[in-house]
């Protein structure tokens, strides 16, 4: 007799235990359900994008673009100190610098109008072979584009079509509203500055029209090529 009450009381405890166990279960459920709006991802899937860069009459050096389908981090030669951060959903860019302990803000908010008009561009293509292939079976083709302003040629770019597109709606939104920044052109020659202006403030994704821009140089001296890429996670303390 002893051990069946003995038993009925392991019974009770044992169903009061998951009970208890079943509360909390629920109230965690009910927590995570009522906090979704605060809950933010410690990764985003994404690419690392590293490009050889050459400013006019500058040497040449590396570049790193972090990429998701909301950010963007710019770094030059690996300088933490020195970077770029690109909010696509709020359209602002935030430059920090070594010189500066509060960021740069760049926002599409501060009214800044850009011009409506675009260059005659006259163009002219060919196949190119430039390219460094992920896959074997990779069959996009490549295009080489030359953009002329009168008779001078002033823009060179080879485009991949079909190649990194899920990143281009984020690089567009970028160099949109990155062209409130290109507007020094004292350095130029004269001869050069028609072109900058056109590439830069007039057109400046006109180097995303044809596919994504795996090289690209102009005739007053900048260029860029893309050296490699790789999909990755990227943690949200690059972004923030």
């Amino acid at each position: 007799m002893l051990n069946v009450f003995k038993g009925m009381k392991s019974k009770k405890l044992i169903t009061w235990v998951l009970f208890l166990i079943s509360i909390l279960l629920s109230a965690c459920v009910s927590n995570q359900q009522l906090s979704d709006d605060h809950i933010f991802p410690t990764e985003y899937p994404g690419y690392i994008l590293t490009w050889l860069e050459q400013q006019p009459g500058e040497p040449e050096h590396q570049v790193r673009m972090f990429i998701t389908e909301n950010y963007l981090r710019i770094e030059h030669d690996s300088t933490r100190n020195n970077y770029i951060i690109f909010n696509k959903n709020e359209n602002v860019i935030y430059r920090y610098t070594d010189k500066n302990e509060a960021p740069i803000v760049i926002s599409a908010k501060l009214g800044i109008s850009q011009k409506n008009s675009k260059p005659h561009w006259q163009e002219q293509g060919e196949t190119s072979q430039a390219l460094v292939r992920k896959k074997p079976e990779d069959s996009s083709e490549v295009m080489h584009y030359k953009y002329s302003l009168g008779s001078s040629v002033c823009y060179n770019v080879v485009s991949v079509n079909h190649y990194l597109q899920d990143v281009l709606p984020l690089l567009k939104a970028y160099q949109a509203l990155h062209v409130v920044e290109q507007d020094d052109m004292s350095l130029l020659e004269d001869k050069n500055k028609a072109c900058y202006a056109a590439i830069n403030l007039d057109d400046p994704n006109k180097r995303y029209e044809k596919g994504f821009p795996i090289r690209e140089w102009t005739a007053y001296g900048y260029q860029r090529f893309l050296v490699d890429y790789k999909m990755v996670s990227l943690a949200a303390s690059n972004f923030q």
